[in-house]
Formats: C-alpha cells, structure tokens, sequence
C-alpha cells in the first residue's frame, strides 16, 4: 500500500503521525522532559492495517545539566569560617556528570584570568583569597559557578578549636549547658612547640589540657600556636554564646489579697488571692543573661488565654466560682523556660 502512517511513544505514550507525513519530534525540556533516560518506539502501519514488526526501539539519554564539581584540599588545612590552608597546600578540583561525561574545568583566583584545570595547584601569596571554579560537560552544558573564599598561612602552625557539645544545645545558636573546648594545633614544618589561649579579657595561658566554660554570657576564646623555630600562627577566637537558666517571672497581680471588682482590699494570710468580680493578670518578665525573652504564654486551668513578650497584661473576666489556677510560662531565645503558678479562689458571675 503507498498509504502509510507513523505511531511513536515516548516513555510508554503514544503518539500518532498523519497519513503519508514523516514525524518529527524532539525530546527536551521545552517539551516537559527532564534530564535522564528516556525510551523510544515507532513503528509503520499501512491504510489496509499492516503493521510494521518488529518495533523500532531505542534509549536516549537527554542531558541538559553541566556536571557537579567539589573543591578539596591536599595536605594541611583547617576548615574555619573560611578554610584555612598553607603555601605548600594544594587545591583539588573534581567534577562529576552523570551524562555525556565532563569534558573541563575552569577556575580563576580572585581577579585573575580564566584558566583550565590540568592538575592540583596551589597559591603562595599570603591573605585571603576567592577561587572561582566550574566544568562543562561534552554538550557544552556548563554547570554551576561557584565560589570559596580561603585564607593562605605562611607556614606557622594551624590550631584548630573543637567544641563539646559540637551543636549549640539551645535555640539560636546558645548553649544552656557547660562546653567543653579542646584545641589541636599542628606543623609540618618544626612542630608545634606550645598553644595559648585565653577567655574573654583574662590573662593569656599555656594550653595543656581541655577546659570548660560554665558561666552564662557570650564568651570570646582567643587562641595561637607557635612552632619551635619562633613562626608565631595569628590570634585566631570562637565565640560561645551561653545560657543555662529560664527567665524570671515576676507577678504584680494578683497577689495574696481580697480582690473585689479587681481592686485590692486587703492583705491576706499565706500566698492564695480570693477575687471576687474580674481580675488583671499582670506580670514582667526578665532574662538575666543575654538571650533575651522569646515569648510568654498565659494559662487558667491549663486553657491557654494570652501570648506575649515581656509582659502580662490580661482582664480574666469569666463566669468561675471556686479554686482555680493561674499559670505563666516564659521562653528565653536560648529556649530555656520557666514556669510560675498562683492558686485562687475567684466568685465571678
């Protein structure tokens, strides 16, 4: 018959051409297809229902991505806020596609030219320094650029700070516990001959062993080594933000007195109110340390009625007869919190 039409499917779809017309098609992202494998079949069939077997089947790889890349490092090196490395470390860049393969990598320090990757280099001049990096795969496909800022030594000792817990125990970077700092110091030059530290505005000391920081506050931990031909590492400091207790919750009212129709009348004997009428909840909230009040929660009989910062403010004005309780929560933004409660009698129709 010389009346034919063309079927395809793409991933198990089907398509079907018009009479007598070839097909054309193209896989791509325009088209809603994503990056990986992707399967083809097609076949002919005439006007009198013939069809062509077998199939015509095949798998295509679409690759629309550049490749992965990962900056290491060789030799010495500390990752600290920005890596710290020296002359003699070499800088490794590895490049991975999972399609057609990698085909280079570029890189450039700070200003520099753009320059092809061959091997592992390094840099010699002392200070901070950007390298800026990223590979092409075999279509061209150019991946991510990226960008590391490290700082360059000069062959005295690298001394690295590890604290214990690692994480801030708290909320927002605080610790509500003790910390333990440990400091490791290494040259592959001399070798390190001592270590000296010291804690916020204190006298400098020799490091022998791991010590502890137990006071609430923010704390400064300044540090150096110097190797045994007198190369002299820069102050280097971490800092450790600490908070251990909850907030200080203080209430001005109700207190132990007659309430009637929230005015006080007079004191009474222990620590229960008896309110007759509606009452103003009123308390302060204050941290002592440095974090800060978060959040204040005010609760009746464990029925929440108010959130807050720093201050209670509420007019309880409910139908309750009898014993009843009032509580406050408060959060430090260390997430420490503390929790005071006020047993009273209340007649309020």
């Amino acid at each position: 018959s010389e009346i034919w039409k063309i079927y395809y499917k793409i991933d198990g779809v089907l398509y079907e051409g018009c009479w007598n017309k070839c097909v054309n098609f193209q896989i791509n992202e325009i088209n809603g297809y994503g990056e990986g494998w992707h399967r083809i079949e097609y076949w002919a069939v005439d006007f009198a229902g013939n069809e062509e077997i077998p199939h015509h089947k095949g798998r295509y790889y679409l690759d629309t991505e550049g490749p992965d890349i990962v900056l290491n490092f060789g030799g010495i090196w500390e990752n600290d806020v920005a890596p710290l490395i020296t002359n003699e470390t070499t800088i490794i860049l590895n490049a991975v596609d999972y399609g057609c393969g990698v085909k280079d990598i570029y890189y450039r320090i700070d200003d520099g030219e753009w320059q092809k990757y061959e091997k592992p280099f390094g840099i010699s001049k002392k200070g901070m320094h950007t390298i800026y990096y990223y590979a092409r795969d075999l279509l061209d496909n150019t991946g991510t650029l990226h960008s590391k800022t490290i700082q360059v030594g000069n062959g005295e000792p690298i001394t690295s700070c590890f604290v214990m817990p690692e994480k801030p125990t708290g909320n927002n970077g605080w610790y509500t516990c003790p910390v333990t700092i440990m400091l490791s110091s290494k040259d592959e030059g001399s070798g390190v001959d001592y270590t000296m530290y010291k804690i916020d505005n204190g006298a400098w000391k020799r490091y022998v062993k791991p010590f502890i920081i137990n006071n609430d506050g923010t704390h400064v931990i300044q540090y150096y080594s110097v190797d045994k031909v007198g190369n002299k590492e820069e102050i280097k400091e971490r800092k450790i933000r600490m908070d251990m207790y909850g907030p200080e919750i203080i209430i001005s009212k109700p207190l132990s007195y007659l309430y009637i129709f929230n005015k006080a009348i007079i004191p009474l004997p222990g620590d229960k109110p008896l309110i007759i009428g509606k009452i103003t909840i009123e308390a302060t909230i204050k941290d002592i340390t440095l974090s800060g009040v978060e959040s204040t929660k005010l609760y009746v009989d464990n029925n929440i009625k108010t959130s807050s910062g720093d201050k209670v403010a509420y007019t309880l004005n409910e139908r309750l007869f009898g014993n009843h309780v009032i509580k406050i929560i408060a959060y430090d933004v260390a997430g420490n919190e503390e929790v005071k409660e006020i047993k009273m009698t209340i007649y309020n129709a």
